[in-house]
């Protein structure tokens, strides 16, 4: 069976997080046998024109920029030509390119361009994880561009041995089951399904009205149980899989799952059921990856398109 993923972007900016990112996707690319583009953007314009000679200026002024691209790519290419020699020999097909402009819009263009089916990112400053992601690259990476985005989250462990996928029961949300299903065969990695039947699955908001342990709410979780069965048997019989079943809103259950078990990744769509493709993120993706502990992949919905030309 082929991997899912067979053409990985992984940007860096050579900090530890970066090279984190770097090794989780050659890893990928390995398990994979796939293709693996490290990538840097240089996003300084200002700074570069100061440092370069004056025939690369002048080149930019009045030529086409080819001199001052080469010129100001020279110490991005060797640096990444270095971590490419330095991991030897590796079933990955290993490759580099630099690029000049803002980062994550170089990355989306980079995605658009060569069709990355993944991009491994890391997450920035790791001590403001929590507050920060949703204002850096990473994030605007998960909003806005059109393949999976695996966001490296640097104190937990990789391999990935614990991977938890909220399911509820969207194209999407499918589809981000099947993506984590494929890095668990690769880690040999338990998967842990979790469906959350929240106001939304009752008719005029009648879940708070519902006595536990009644017949209605036996007769939905006997539902909600017997879905997750399903799923189980067709499509990931060959896995070792946990399933949850839990009541409440969705994005607090999720969070409590975060904080109490040791998650390595958790894998889900950006935009789950009644979401339109395109949106930015759905309200659950959006707070999840404000508060998520772990590594978070991240799945657009099928027919998302790119606001980044």
């Amino acid at each position: 069976m082929t991997a899912i993923y067979q053409n990985i972007l992984v940007p860096t900016d050579f900090t530890p997080i970066g090279q984190q990112a770097v090794e989780q996707a050659c890893w990928l690319g390995e398990k994979s046998q796939g293709r693996v583009v490290l990538f840097h953007a240089l996003p300084d314009i200002r700074t570069m024109i100061h440092s370069a000679t004056f025939n690369a200026r002048m080149d930019l002024l009045e030529g086409e920029g080819d001199i001052f691209i080469r010129e100001v790519s020279k110490d991005s290419d060797a640096k990444l030509d270095k971590i490419i020699f330095e991991r030897g020999q590796t079933s990955a097909k290993l490759f580099r390119e630099t690029a000049v402009g803002e980062p994550y819009v170089e990355i989306i263009r980079a995605v658009k361009k060569r069709s990355h089916d993944l991009v491994v990112v890391g997450a920035g400053n790791t001590a403001d994880w929590r507050h920060r992601i949703l204002g850096g690259t990473a994030s605007r990476l998960v909003r806005k561009c059109p393949s999976s985005v695996w966001v490296v989250k640097a104190e937990r462990s990789f391999p990935p041995k614990k991977v938890l996928v909220p399911i509820d029961y969207s194209a999407v949300s499918h589809k981000a089951m099947l993506q984590a299903a494929d890095v668990c065969r690769m880690a040999s990695a338990e998967l842990h399904l979790l469906h959350v039947v929240d106001s939304s699955d009752v008719v005029d908001d009648l879940l708070s009205k519902i006595p536990k342990g009644s017949e209605m709410q036996k007769e939905m979780e006997r539902f909600a149980s017997e879905k997750l069965r399903s799923i189980h048997q067709e499509h990931l019989a060959d896995l070792n899989v946990v399933t949850h079943l839990e009541w409440g809103t969705p994005w607090k259950v999720i969070a409590q799952k975060l904080s109490d078990s040791s998650y390595d990744l958790i894998a889900m769509g950006t935009v789950g059921r009644g979401g339109v493709s395109g949106l930015l993120l759905g309200n659950t993706a959006e707070r999840i990856l404000t508060m998520s502990p772990c590594s978070v992949l991240t799945i657009k919905p099928d027919g998302f398109v790119s606001p980044i030309d």
